[in-house]
C-alpha cells in the first residue's frame, strides 16, 4: 500500500477507525451495563443460593435418622416415651377399683376403665361418646346435665351426686368428680372423671 493511496483514502480510513472506535466504546458500555445489572446480581444470587443450600443440607442432615443422633431421632424417642407414659397411666387406671373414664373437651367419653363398665353393667361401646349419659337416672338427668353443661362451657372441674341405673334397673348412688386437663392455651381439652359408689 503506497502513500498516495493512503492520502487518497485518508478520510475514509479516519471515518472507518472512528466507527470501529465507536463500536468498541458501545460494546464496552454494553458490557459494563450487562455486568452491573445481570452478571454481578447473578453471581450474588448464586452465592446466596449456595449458602442457603448449605443450610438446607445441614437441616436435612439433622432431621435424617442417624441411630439416635438427629433431631428426628430425638423427637421419635420423646413420642415413644409419651406413648409409654400414656399407656402406663391407662393400665394403672384400668386396675383402679373406682370407676374412671376420660372425655374430650365436650364431655364425650373416649376411654373407660373396667370398674366403671362393671358399675353400670355396660360395654365400652355403650358408654363411649355421650353414651354414658344414658345410664343416669331419669329423675337426676335435668339437674345433672345443667351442672355438667355449665362446667364444660367454663372448662372447669366438676363434682356432682346422682344415681346410675344399670341394665337390671338397679339404682346406684354415686359421686362424680371430673378434673379438667388444660391444653397449651390454658383451656380444658379433656377431663378425667372418677365415679365413687356412695356408701349406703
Amino acid at each position: 500500500m503506497n502513500l498516495d493511496f493512503i492520502n487518497a483514502h485518508l478520510n475514509s480510513i479516519v471515518t472507518t477507525l472512528t466507527v470501529i472506535a465507536g463500536i468498541g466504546g458501545s460494546l464496552f458500555t454494553a458490557w459494563k451495563t450487562l455486568e452491573k445489572f445481570i452478571i454481578v446480581p447473578a453471581r450474588n444470587l448464586m452465592a446466596e443460593h449456595k449458602d442457603k443450600m448449605a443450610k438446607l443440607e445441614k437441616i436435612y442432615a439433622e432431621v435424617t435418622p442417624k441411630g439416635g443422633g438427629s433431631i428426628k431421632d430425638t423427637i421419635g424417642a420423646i413420642k415413644t416415651k409419651l406413648a409409654r407414659i400414656e399407656n402406663w397411666h391407662k393400665a394403672s387406671m384400668s386396675l383402679d377399683e373406682n370407676g374412671l373414664y376420660e372425655t374430650d373437651a365436650r364431655g364425650a367419653c373416649v376411654w373407660a376403665n373396667r370398674a366403671f363398665l362393671r358399675l353400670v353393667d355396660a360395654t365400652e361401646e355403650q358408654v363411649e361418646g355421650f353414651g354414658w349419659k344414658n345410664f343416669i337416672h331419669a329423675e337426676d338427668q335435668d339437674r345433672f346435665f345443667k351442672q355438667f353443661d355449665a362446667a364444660i362451657k367454663d372448662g372447669r372441674d366438676f363434682k356432682s351426686h346422682f344415681r346410675y341405673v344399670d341394665s337390671n334397673a338397679n339404682f346406684i348412688k354415686v359421686t362424680m368428680e371430673a378434673v379438667s386437663i388444660k391444653g397449651k392455651d390454658g383451656k380444658a381439652d379433656s377431663y378425667i372423671v372418677r365415679i365413687v359408689k356412695d356408701i349406703p
